[in-house]
Order: structure tokens, then C-alpha cells, then sequence
């Protein structure tokens, strides 16, 4: 236990872009956005202690760091006519991580994929908007320890593994003008 612990927590500088233009009856948006990197600090201020099991004396480390990311995003909306329309974006979403054989904060160390399609109809006084996305993304992972060794007492890194993140939405909106 320790008391009076200092904690810091940094973001990074960012800037962002974005636009949107019509040509007849199609509308693009187009999006970027950059976040800066940080170099590596502690978040927490704390003392060197001694391991009850062990015997050892632990830090206990918790840090942040991140590299610099781009991030983009394109969108499509497909007016059919003032009652029906179609809409479709990609973006991406990267992971600012950065490898270390320490603890750290950052734990979401891969770059994630949007697709997402839908379409909105105007009925009456109603709007419904209806649209499905997936997300997808891959990297590999550092397993902390060897589930199978009784004996481990602590967490050493002992083989990777290759992770595959997906994700789907089914989205629904309803609107009602109360004019």
C-alpha cells in the first residue's frame, strides 16, 4: 500500500480536417485527423516495494507512451430522391501503441477498419435510418505467461499470438417531426 501516490496522464497535440461537396445528387465527405506522438513517462509516481512471495524487490511500473497516427475517413451519401437515401463510409482507426516490456496504460495494440452501408427513408412525419457496419483489424499479442507452468510466480513473456478483432452493428434510427 502506498499513499499519496502522484498521478499524471498526458494527450497528445491533435488536428483535424475534414470537408464535404456535392456534385448532383451525391454528397462526399472526406475526414483526417493526426495525433502526435509522447514520448514515454510514468503515469504514477510510486516507491520500489518487496514481494511477499519472493522476496524480490518490484516496481510498480505503470507508463504511457505513443506514436504518432494518421487516421482517415471517406463518406458517401446517395440522395435517390427527397425520400430515399443511401448512405456509405470507410475509416480508419489507428493504434497509437507502442512495445514495451514494461506496464503500461495503452492496451488496444492494433489498427481497426471501418466499413459501414445504410440507407434513410422519409415517410410522413418519420424518419428511419437503417445501416450495418463491420470493423476488422489484426496484430500480435504478447501472452504474459504459460498457463500449463504450475510453478510460474511471475508474469515473463513466453510466446505471441495472433489476435483478430471483429465487429458487427446493425443500426436503426426513427425521427418523428413533432411540428
Amino acid at each position: 500500500l502506498q499513499e499519496d501516490v502522484s498521478a499524471t496522464y498526458k494527450s497528445s497535440h491533435s488536428a483535424a480536417l475534414g470537408a464535404a461537396g456535392t456534385r448532383g445528387n451525391t454528397k462526399i465527405y472526406v475526414t483526417a485527423e493526426w495525433f502526435d506522438a509522447i514520448d514515454r513517462y510514468d503515469v504514477l509516481e510510486t516507491e520500489p516495494f518487496v514481494s511477499q512471495t519472493e522476496g524480490d524487490t518490484l516496481l510498480n511500473e505503470a507508463t504511457h507512451a505513443a506514436e504518432a497516427v494518421f487516421n482517415a475517413g471517406i463518406g458517401l451519401e446517395q440522395i435517390l430522391n427527397p425520400k430515399v437515401r443511401f448512405y456509405g463510409a470507410f475509416r480508419s482507426d489507428a493504434s497509437s501503441f507502442i512495445p514495451y516490456d514494461g506496464r503500461q496504460v495503452s492496451f488496444s495494440t492494433w489498427d481497426i477498419y471501418h466499413l459501414s452501408a445504410g440507407s434513410g427513408f422519409t415517410i410522413g412525419r418519420f424518419a428511419l435510418t437503417l445501416g450495418v457496419s463491420y470493423s476488422f483489424g489484426e496484430n500480435s499479442v504478447t501472452q504474459p505467461f504459460d498457463p500449463n507452468d504450475l510453478e510460474a510466480t511471475t508474469f515473463n513473456p513466453v510466446d505471441t499470438r495472433d489476435v483478430k478483432y471483429q465487429r458487427f452493428k446493425v443500426l436503426a434510427g426513427l425521427n418523428v417531426g413533432l411540428d
